[in-house]
């Protein structure tokens, strides 16, 4: 597999670019990237080649092998790039927001609202952000080919596959609500090459933060009213506290299994619980509503990549298991953009720019709409080893083990999908590309579950960050204050003014040790997983699958309400009692060179420090267990009118009592319009020991005791009465279990009770 410069995958435009209208002769677009397809494991490419997977940062940093080595330089070569290079991370990153210049021929600036390339509030987010990921990817693999060139003639080889097989990290906050601890410190050893070999150097942490150039803070790309680096939290535990206390793996669980099409499961734009609802408290709970939730300059922060590949990923496993579903139909009139006039019909050809295909033409929503296009997957799913319907059934399981609730007894294997007749589509142990774990199966042949080994990776990489004895320094990465401390030197803001899976064939033959250490690890944890039930590799006829929700709510959830559990100070769900609040009811409701190259990677892989982030912080209370029948949920309902907003980026948080239920973390994009989002009730109500109320009576206690908060970033609160257009409904549902692992919840029943109605009244509050 390579990654040629050509009009066979990726290659530069060779037209310099006009100047952005909205900076005159200060900011000059620049020649940008076409993104082609990566090639495949085998060289080859198309839907039937094998493709390595995106893997997970733990994994990945857990693993230290080559791979890992390539990754972290070639992020650190992105950002010592001047930033007038097209390929460089300012340029990559700055297309999402700020400095709003033309990239890859896009022509002028022409809006009447937003500056960005990027979407948000609307169908396009996760479809915009697919090849904007992309982009940043096949930048990184290039980057990662070049630096394995310059690796010993005894190793490059091996760091020449891992650059091959190299695709952007996700970090699955799902299921690790935490910090991936990779991020914390200012520095992080790597093996790099020498004129006489392989040595360890500690380099500055590219995922640390992203400082920048020095023109940028000098005004030469227009205003950058921020500071001279990316700053996130005050504390690393703070973000963690903040991740921790939202039980996300219940919220997205509740998003795949409530959604009744792709906008519902896409947009905030859509009633209910979205991807992008979760998506934006990401941002709030890791940044603690600062940088990172603006999106003028969020991409620039590190975790932006890791966050977004995230997303992509979730919205790959809605595919899979929506075919039929997988992005938007018909047109609707969108919002603004670099050169988007908000009230353009969007449809599925419109040109997502400045994203060019191969042909030099825009790609659009159909053209970016499979993973197939840019030559990555997923683990479960291997699309050259599966059938349509094998795809589908995969990905349910993965959702399912992943993200679903603890069971209280296994799944019915009696619905377990038939065999197939057809073979049209046989998985061969030749086929299979890098998998996401250091210890899984090279072959796809075998059709076991391989859940499980991205759970244990997990854990193996926390257990391993537990027990390093780390030397690295662990900087505090946080907004600047006078309480700021540490080495990092006082930060200074700019005052301009703002306008408005080849790992294993990479690690195992230099890293046995590290491999051993992680192969018993995993071995150990996976005897503690869920069990996961077998995913057939043949084609078989559709089944009952979350394809057949049906009467389900705008806002759902999946799992029961409890029996009531004492609050204790571990759960994170507590509010402040002296929180300002308004209570709904009042609103009604060696001896050779290549030897001793080798025992240093190994030695070194074997005791990487992995610091870690998670002491204290027990697995999320699970109030909410698997039923096997029906039971019955609650939820509010946010519907939100961002013109009335008095500040941005904001939070509306909901509370039974002094039980923190969640929120609705809003970001400074939609710059208008009317968007939505779902909380779940069900650990309030366990805290607030409502769990043994009768359903007859359950709904008014929930009205008389919510609470509706307006949060600001700095932590500061605002009275929700004095707010026009923000109401909160309370729904009530009424859902059957899945019986078997290849089945999501389905609601059968729901019905909605206002609890808080501001309607728009008089004049938008000015723009923030």
């Amino acid at each position: 597999m390579r990654l040629q410069l050509s009009a066979f995958t990726v290659f530069l435009s060779l037209t310099s670019a006009a100047s952005a209208s909205s900076l005159g002769s200060i900011t000059e677009g620049v020649a940008g990237a076409i993104i082609g397809t990566l090639g495949a494991a085998d060289g080859k490419s198309g839907s039937d080649s094998p493709v390595p997977l995106r893997r997970s940062i733990t994994e990945l940093a857990a693993e230290a092998g080559p791979q890992w080595d390539l990754y972290l330089q070639a992020l650190r070569s992105m950002y010592d790039r001047d930033s007038k290079d097209p390929e460089s991370f300012f340029q990559v990153a700055g297309i999402h927001g700020r400095p709003f210049m033309q990239y890859n021929n896009a022509g002028a600036m022409n809006t009447n609202g937003w500056g960005g390339y990027s979407t948000h509030g609307e169908n396009l987010f996760i479809i915009w952000h697919r090849p904007f990921v992309a982009l940043f990817e096949q930048t990184l693999v290039k980057e990662a080919k070049n630096l394995a060139a310059s690796y010993p003639d005894d190793l490059r080889s091996i760091y020449q596959k891992a650059a091959d097989d190299l695709r952007a990290p996700y970090w699955d906050w799902a299921l690790e609500p935490r910090l991936p601890s990779v991020v914390l410190p200012e520095t992080i050893e790597v093996k790099v090459a020498t004129k006489t070999g392989v040595v360890a150097k500690s380099i500055d942490n590219p995922l640390y933060t992203y400082r920048f150039p020095k023109e940028v803070m000098q005004g030469q790309y227009g205003a950058f009213n921020t500071y001279d680096r990316m700053y996130r939290c005050q504390n690393p535990e703070q973000a963690n506290q903040n991740l921790y206390s939202r039980n996300y793996k219940s919220w997205l669980y509740d998003t795949y299994a409530m959604a009744k099409s792709f906008s519902e499961f896409a947009t905030t734009a859509s009633k209910g619980g979205s991807l992008e609802g979760v998506h934006n408290a990401i941002h709030w709970d890791s940044g603690c509503g600062g940088q990172f939730m603006d999106s003028q300059f969020s991409a620039f922060e590190p975790l932006f990549m890791l966050h977004h590949s995230n997303v992509d990923r979730l919205w790959a496993y809605w595919q899979a298991m929506h075919p039929e579903a997988s992005t938007f139909n018909g047109a609707y009139q969108g919002l603004s953009r670099f050169n988007t006039f908000a009230g353009t019909m969007i449809g599925l050809d419109s040109p997502l720019q400045p994203f060019r295909q191969i042909n030099g033409d825009w790609h659009t929503s159909r053209s970016v709409n499979s993973i197939t296009t840019f030559g990555y997957s997923y683990q479960g799913l291997e699309y050259w080893t599966k059938s349509e319907t094998e795809l589908q059934q995969s990905a349910i399981q993965m959702i399912n083990s992943l993200y679903g609730p603890e069971q209280k007894q296994k799944p019915s294997t009696s619905s377990a999908p038939p065999k197939s007749t057809q073979t049209n589509k046989q998985s061969t142990s030749t086929q299979s590309p890098v998998t996401s774990s250091s210890k899984s199966t090279r072959s796809t042949k075998q059709s076991t579950s391989t859940v499980s080994t991205e759970t244990s990776s997990a854990q193996s990489a926390e257990s391993n960050g537990k027990q390093s004895t780390s030397t690295q320094s662990t900087g505090s990465n946080s907004v600047p204050s006078a309480q700021t401390t540490g080495s990092q030197s006082t930060p200074t803001r700019n005052t301009q003014s703002v306008s408005t899976n080849s790992t294993q064939s990479s690690s195992a033959d230099i890293n046995q040790s590290a491999e051993t250490s992680s192969k018993q690890s995993s071995q150990t944890n996976s005897t503690q997983s869920s069990e996961t039930g077998n995913v057939s590799t043949q084609t078989s006829s559709k089944q009952s699958t979350s394809t057949q929700l049906t009467q389900s709510p705008s806002e759902g959830a999946s799992t029961d309400i409890p029996t009531p559990s004492p609050p204790t100070a571990s759960t994170g769900n507590s509010t402040s009692s002296s929180q300002s609040t308004v209570v709904a009811s009042s609103q009604s409701s060696i001896s050779s060179p290549s030897q001793k190259i080798v025992s240093l990677i190994a030695s070194s892989a074997a005791t990487a420090a992995v610091p870690t982030t998670t002491s204290g912080l027990d697995a999320h209370p699970d109030f909410n267990t698997t039923e096997t029948g029906d039971y019955k949920r609650f939820y509010a309902g946010i519907t939100v009118d961002v013109s009335y907003l008095p500040v941005r980026p904001c939070a509306i948080e909901i509370s039974i009592d002094m039980w923190h239920a969640g929120g609705m973390a809003i970001m400074q994009m939609p710059e208008r319009g009317v968007i939505y989002d779902s909380i779940s009730l069900s650990d309030a109500i366990a805290s607030a020991k409502l769990g043994s109320v009768p359903n007859n009576e359950l709904l008014s206690e929930i009205t008389s005791r919510l609470h509706v908060t307006l949060r600001k970033a700095d932590g500061s609160s605002i009275d929700v009465t004095q707010i026009s257009g923000l109401k909160v409904d309370i729904e009530e549902a009424d859902v059957v279990a899945p019986t078997s692992e290849f089945e999501l919840p389905q609601v059968v029943k729901s019905s909605t009770h206002v609890a808080l109605d501001k309607p728009v009244s008089g004049c938008a509050a000015p723009a923030q």
